[in-house]
């Protein structure tokens, strides 16, 4: 059992494990409210620091060479970046408006993938060495949940809902490629989750 924050209105939202470091989103009870950062000694299961990064923090996601991160802050459409070398995680000024409510990261490469939850249903690829954005749009849906990459990391698997399917997105040409139907969707018109199996797919 952890602590990702000390204050009792904190939701934790979402983690990231790097090596003996544990990174948790934390937003608020009233989501409007400013959420942070937490950083947590994942041996002992210290609480180190809590960084407040924005308003309504969804996911983080921290580069392999464990010393920068990046924060999907909700409630101001925005990435931010992290230098995480101390003890407390330190927002270094670098920011990008990405799109509407964006959550779940992946990286691949110097290309930030990032899944929006806003209407007409987008992704967007931030170039993490100069900040820029292109925003996708997979018409047919309402909105986007959660993705995945392939195998070489060229490719996103992206959960799409109303109706429900999965988007093959190109991500060096920001291409949609391929838009498969959920034949008989257990959970209705919402495909919110990309299985894991999906990361064994090449198109």
């Amino acid at each position: 059992h952890y602590v990702a924050s000390r204050l009792p209105n904190a939701r934790t939202h979402a983690v990231w494990l790097a090596g003996h470091d544990l990174y948790t989103t934390n937003t608020r009870a009233l989501r409007t409210d400013p959420g942070d950062v937490g950083h947590i000694d994942a041996r002992s299961g210290e609480l180190l620091c809590n960084t407040p990064v924005g308003v309504d923090p969804s996911e983080i996601l921290v580069r392999s060479s464990g010393r920068i991160g990046y924060v999907s802050v909700r409630g101001e459409n925005k990435i931010k970046e992290l230098d995480l070398r101390g003890r407390c995680p330190r927002l270094t000024g670098r920011e990008a408006v990405i799109g509407t409510m964006p959550d779940t990261l992946q990286l691949t490469h110097h290309t930030l993938v990032v899944t929006l939850r806003g209407t007409p249903p987008q992704i967007s690829l931030l170039d993490t060495r100069s900040f820029t954005v292109q925003q996708v749009s997979i018409p047919g849906h309402t909105t986007t949940g959660h993705h995945w990459l392939s195998r070489t990391g060229r490719f996103s698997f992206v959960a799409v809902e109303n109706p429900a399917g999965v988007a093959v997105v190109d991500n060096h040409t920001g291409a949609v490629l391929a838009d498969y139907p959920y034949p008989d969707p257990p959970g209705g018109n919402r495909a919110h989750v990309v299985p894991d199996p999906a990361v064994a797919l090449e198109v």
